[in-house]
Parts: C-alpha cells; sequence; structure tokens
C-alpha cells in the first residue's frame, strides 16, 4: 500500500513539472487605418495559444488595459497605440 501510495505521488509530481504552463505576454499595438477594436481583438485572440477565451473576453480585455476607450465610447484613430495582453504556451515561446 505504501508503495502505491509512493508510486502515484511521484507520478503527480512528474506530471505536474512536465506540464507546460502558459506565459503572459504584454505587447504594444499601433492602429492602422480600418482598425476596430472587435478585428484587433480576433488578431490578438489568434496569439492567444496559452489559455481559452471568447472575443467578447478579448474585447473587455483590451478596455481594461487601455481604460481612456471608455471615455472616448471605443473610437479609435489610426496612430494611437494599445496595450495588448495573451498567453502563450510555454513551448510556442522557445
Amino acid at each position: 500500500m505504501k508503495k502505491i501510495f509512493l508510486l502515484l505521488a511521484a507520478l503527480l509530481l512528474f506530471t505536474r513539472a512536465a506540464a507546460a504552463s502558459p506565459i503572459f505576454v504584454e505587447e504594444d499595438y499601433i492602429i492602422a487605418e480600418g482598425d476596430t477594436i472587435w478585428g484587433i481583438a480576433e488578431r490578438f485572440m489568434a496569439k492567444n495559444t496559452g489559455t481559452v477565451r471568447e472575443i467578447h473576453e478579448y474585447e473587455q480585455g483590451i478596455f481594461e488595459n487601455n481604460p481612456w476607450l471608455l471615455d472616448r465610447h471605443g473610437l479609435i484613430y489610426p496612430g494611437e497605440e494599445l496595450v495588448m495582453t495573451y498567453w502563450i504556451e510555454e513551448k510556442a515561446a522557445e
């Protein structure tokens, strides 16, 4: 019984060590002509390989990272800078 417990504990520790943990990425994005908040959210959601997020969650994250957008009701202009965040899998970062 004790051997089985030790074997299970070792297996659990090994699988936790082998599992890749996502890496948080913060990136500045310069708004281009024709960009929309939704389109930018779609572009960066595709980069987000470390977690699962819905498009509405990602769009809300843009407003959270760039609170000045709330005062302008999401109105953006070319040349402005957005702070974008996403998660990538550890192996994708290497």
